[in-house]
This record gives structure tokens, C-alpha cells and sequence, in this order.
């Protein structure tokens, strides 16, 4: 994925949550956060998020994910949000829940973290991991990712 991909997600993920009527902030220096958000209904309630957007490969109809673990962020107010990049791409049943234009799965980190984990047994590369989606496991419903991921999908109501 290139890197205007990534900031174009991050750029819309940083919309979405301005319309939800969030407050974002942008750290001067990348420590593993790309925006601390503040929820409409919690002025003194910090959380930080790490924004990473799908490279989808048309070949094979995946959409995948680099995610990097971070032995520091494990606390309860860090969440990855991972953009799905070429929506229109997704089936039907999973475009019809999209959020004013955006699919993406909000997920605690320590729980992703718990998730690699346990379905892969190992990170790849000691402390990277490459979560992969296929269309196909969205028509099967068979993908163990999807099964555990898919009750993250556009909850955005976790980062209250």
C-alpha cells in the first residue's frame, strides 16, 4: 500500500469522527499513534487510535492489513481502526453497513492483540503480522477472521 493510501485513511477516518463530534488531535511525533480522540461525551477521556488502511489486491481478491505490535500501547483506550480500501469492491450485505461512506473495524488493540495470537499462534516477523480478508470468506463466512472481527465492524460506539 502506498503511502498516500494510508494517509488518505487516516484523512478519512479523522472526518468521520469530526462528524461524530469528536475532538482529534495529531501527535508532532509518530510513537505507534496517529490521533488521541476525545468522545463528544467525555471532555477529559483520551483514546488513542492507529489508523491502517487495507491494501486490496485485485489478483486475489483480498484485502490485507500490516499490523505492528506494540509492546506499549496494550491499555484499554488504544484501538486500531483498519480502513477497508475499495469499498465498492466489498459484497453487498457488508457495503449496505457502511458509516456515511466508511467500512472499517474499530478494535480495542489488546483484544486484536489476543486475537493474532490465538489464530496464528505466532506474530510473523517477531513483532509484525499481516491479517488478510478475502471476498470469499465474506460469502462463506467461513474465515476465522472474519467471525471474530466482524462484531468490530463500524462500531464506532466503542470509543466512548
Amino acid at each position: 500500500m502506498s503511502l498516500f493510501k494510508g494517509k488518505y485513511g487516516e484523512q478519512k477516518v479523522v472526518l468521520h469522527l469530526l462528524d461524530k463530534g469528536y475532538t482529534v488531535y495529531t501527535p508532532i511525533i509518530d510513537t505507534g499513534i496517529d490521533f488521541v480522540v476525545e468522545p463528544p461525551t467525555d471532555k477529559h477521556k483520551y483514546i488513542g487510535l492507529q489508523v491502517r488502511t487495507s491494501s486490496y489486491q485485485k489478483e486475489n481478491d483480498w484485502w490485507t492489513w500490516s499490523i505492528y505490535r506494540d509492546k506499549w500501547r496494550k491499555g484499554s483506550s488504544f484501538y486500531y481502526v483498519l480502513v477497508f480500501e475499495d469499498i465498492d469492491k466489498l459484497p453487498k450485505e457488508v457495503r449496505s453497513k457502511a458509516d456515511k461512506g466508511m467500512v472499517a473495524f474499530i478494535i480495542p488493540y489488546r483484544t486484536l492483540d489476543q486475537m493474532l495470537v490465538k489464530r496464528s499462534k505466532r506474530w510473523v516477523k517477531k513483532d509484525d503480522y499481516t491479517l488478510s480478508i478475502n471476498r470469499q470468506s465474506f460469502e462463506t463466512g467461513l474465515s476465522k477472521w472474519l467471525k471474530a472481527l466482524i462484531p468490530y465492524l463500524n462500531k464506532w460506539s466503542l470509543l466512548k
